[in-house]
């Protein structure tokens, strides 16, 4: 057996970084801690919350995925490293010993905002696009106004422009659209800004 690469994160670049190492060298030995149990295509959430796909359809579950292509994996959350020790420790005290150490966690999402996570809901992971989905479900029987957008701070405007137009479509399709007006509301300093100084040519 090779050396060790333990990789923190099952994320895109998590999973792009174990199946090239794997395929790069054979003699790799490779783990992946994480403690969210599946792989999820996160620009397909939005189809989510509008019941346009199921969950199990943009989602792979690690523990019988990473196996297949001899890869470990450790469904737990990274607790402490040691780098000088060239050691992690995982939230119930396992201890792994690696040669080399990838952390690939991701972004944090902040849901700060004052009265944010009591009088909304956003589509930035699966957990709260299925809740979105039920909440809509009750919507639709008794449809009212509707704003969606980003609040200040955010650094990905995109999900609010394309969960605006895909309720569009769908209230349309429900032949409801009438009754539910919907407003934008966006920090940026104009539309498509998205936070990258405008996209297009």
């Amino acid at each position: 057996m090779g050396k060790h690469v333990v990789i923190l994160g099952g994320g895109v670049g998590g999973l792009a970084t174990a199946y090239n190492l794997r395929n790069m060298d054979k003699s790799l030995r490779i783990t992946v801690v994480s403690s969210r149990p599946y792989f999820g295509f996160t620009p397909s959430w939005p189809h989510l919350a509008l019941g346009w796909r199921k969950f199990e359809d943009i989602s792979i579950p690690l523990g019988s995925l990473l196996p297949k292509h001899g890869i470990e994996y450790v469904p737990e959350n990274g607790e402490r490293i040691d780098p000088n020790a060239n050691k992690l420790w995982t939230t119930s005290g396992k201890e792994i010993e690696y040669d080399y150490l990838v952390i690939a966690t991701g972004p944090k999402l902040v849901f700060g905002a004052e009265g944010q996570e009591q009088n909304s809901t956003s589509v930035c992971t699966a957990e709260h696009a299925m809740e979105l989905q039920r909440k809509l479900e009750d919507f639709y029987k008794n449809p009212g106004p509707v704003v969606v957008g980003a609040i200040p701070g955010v650094s990905c405007f995109g999900p609010a422009y394309e969960f605006a137009f895909m309720l569009h479509y769908e209230l349309k399709k429900r032949g409801i659209r009438h009754k539910v007006p919907i407003t934008f509301i966006t920090s940026e300093p104009y539309v498509g800004h998205m936070g990258l100084g405008g996209v297009g040519p």
